[in-house]
């Protein structure tokens, strides 16, 4: 048995010296190890007693619980991987962003866990700008975008502060009118007008002052008096759509002279508005469609895609594109309109309807694909080595697992052709260019015993089940009669137990029996067996 121990040696001259390093390639050659230094003054002749020590390292300890991490138990969460430092067992944290699927999480945060989100990026968008993505404490969150910030969901033009895309916020928010005969306001985020003072002067329209309903117009037109080419008071004819439809109606020509743009046949007079006049008129956002009620009756029918709208409600598909007014749009209207990437596909509202675009199509972002790929703005599928979720976004139908954790785009599909076989894994190897094989050490076959040392097999890594590296047979047990493992008791306290021990043991016949080292002389025996020396002195029991 080895051992450790040091040794003095005077230092008084060069020969001591010699002596010393002499001794020191002997312990080596017997398997011992030398370390430490010679004193400074080992060779100045001096004989104080001084030397240098050779501490010797004690036995190798137990074998290693490993050499590689596949040699490892696979940790529960995707985002540890097995690892193997120093021949312990351990783990290793995947790198944050690797996609994972553990207790309900989609990304690795790089400690360790599969959360909802590292950074705000991972986390869903919102149709909305006025609502934007957060992420804290690994939990996906919104907030309300600034007020002023610009949008288009909504029929709005401004985000309010409170997470809704408004028209406007301030009067000044508003489109420009064209005359100074209307005021723009808005009230309730909605930009409406108001209708300058009867007399206000202005120079558009060929007129020369605001008749008080809005229009710039000739002195005529305000003179309290049906004259030139008005069609009643003030109203119609040059006067323009001035005439009213209640209280009274007024009476007019052509459409073009009632507020309400319906002058009806035979009577003459200006029409209150309704939902099948055919004109835009009431609080319709287009011809007979959209807005809110009016005049007490129920609001008229949702506008169909490609109609003007003032919010979502107005549209039958509930998606109002743009303000000012905004469009109806919608992903089944065969048209590339509001923010798709493609003809009914791809951008935020199609992307939230799971209306992504296939292979060839265009795209902004990744996710506006079926393949969740978009190189240069067209869907493409993902070439092999790229991270994926399913076949399909593949280029060559596969997407197979990888060692360290996460699946990427595979060359080809990959069988299991089992650990025995040593051959694929049904993983792809990095880079996806082909199937990775069992990794080198993996139990590929039942086990050797010869003697007492049992010789297990094992993968190489590259395809083949080779013999590895034989250890001794616990207990100081020799092998089984067939050869394939360590025997698990050497049996009965006599020569025939003894037989099932290393040499310089013998059998106690305790339980299954256990291989003890043999007795010393003088020590207590009951059978020559139990001795170093092979013999029992029968009239004292002991070894001699």
């Amino acid at each position: 048995m080895r051992g450790r121990f040091a040794i003095s040696l005077s230092a008084s001259a060069s020969a001591a010296l010699f002596s010393c390093a002499l001794l020191a390639c002997i312990l080596v050659a017997c398997g011992l190890s030398v370390e430490g230094s010679l004193p400074a003054d080992a060779g100045d002749g001096g004989d104080d007693g001084g030397g240098f020590m050779m501490p010797v390292n004690d036995d190798a300890g137990p074998a290693p619980e490993c050499t590689i991490a596949a040699d490892c138990p696979d940790p529960p969460n995707d985002c540890v991987v097995p690892a193997c430092n120093s021949g312990s067992c351990g783990t290793m944290n995947v790198v944050a962003g690797t996609v994972c699927t553990s207790g309900g999480g989609k990304t690795c945060d790089g400690n360790g866990k599969c959360v909802a989100c590292v950074g705000a990026d991972d986390c869903p968008r919102f149709v909305s700008a006025c609502t934007v993505s957060t992420c804290a404490s690994s939990t996906c969150g919104s907030a309300s975008a600034a007020e002023g910030t610009v949008c288009t969901d909504n029929g709005g033009r401004l985000c309010d502060g409170s997470g809704t895309c408004v028209e406007c916020n301030a009067p000044t928010d508003c489109p420009a009118q064209t005359t100074v005969c209307k005021i723009n306001t808005c009230t309730s985020s909605t930009c409406g007008t108001s209708n300058a003072a009867k007399g206000t002067a202005c120079t558009d329209n060929n007129g020369v002052v605001c008749d008080g309903n809005g229009q710039c117009v000739p002195t005529h037109c305000t003179d309290a008096t049906t004259d030139a080419d008005e069609t009643d008071v003030d109203c119609g004819g040059s006067c323009g759509a001035t005439c009213k439809d209640t209280g009274p109606q007024q009476k007019c020509l052509v459409n073009g002279d009632c507020i309400s743009g319906v002058c009806k046949p035979g009577t003459l007079l200006c029409q209150p508005p309704t939902c099948s006049d055919g004109a835009k008129n009431g609080n319709e956002t287009d011809v007979d469609c959209g807005g809110a009620s009016f005049g007490g009756a129920a609001a008229c029918p949702a506008c169909a895609d490609k109609k003007h709208c003032a919010k979502n409600s107005d549209c039958v598909h509930t998606v109002c594109f743009g303000a000012g007014p905004g469009t109806c749009v919608s992903c089944l209207d065969a048209t590339k309109d509001g923010n798709e990437t493609d003809t009914d596909c791809g951008g935020i509202v199609c992307d939230l309807q799971g209306k992504t675009c296939a292979v060839g199509k265009g795209c902004k972002v990744a996710t506006d694909c079926a393949s969740g790929y978009c190189p240069a703005g067209t869907c493409q599928l993902r070439p092999d080595g790229n991270a994926c979720t399913t076949n399909a976004q593949c280029l060559h139908n596969a997407c197979l697992g990888v060692a360290g954790g996460g699946k990427i785009c595979c060359n080809t599909g990959c069988a299991d052709q089992g650990a025995t076989s040593c051959g694929t894994n049904g993983q792809c190897k990095a880079g996806g260019a082909a199937c990775a094989d069992y990794p080198s050490g993996t139990k590929c076959g039942a086990p050797t015993c010869s003697g007492n040392t049992l010789t297990p097999k094992a993968c190489n890594g590259t395809g083949a089940c080779q013999p590895g590296t034989g250890s001794a047979c616990g207990g100081h047990l020799d092998c089984n009669g067939t050869g394939t493992a360590c025997l698990t008791g050497c049996g009965q306290n006599s020569s025939s137990g003894d037989a099932n021990c290393a040499a310089g043991f013998w059998c106690d016949g305790n339980k299954s029996g256990s291989c003890q080292a043999r007795l010393s002389n003088g020590t207590t025996c009951s059978r020559d067996g139990q001795c170093q020396s092979g013999s029992c002195n029968p009239g004292q029991n002991k070894c001699k």
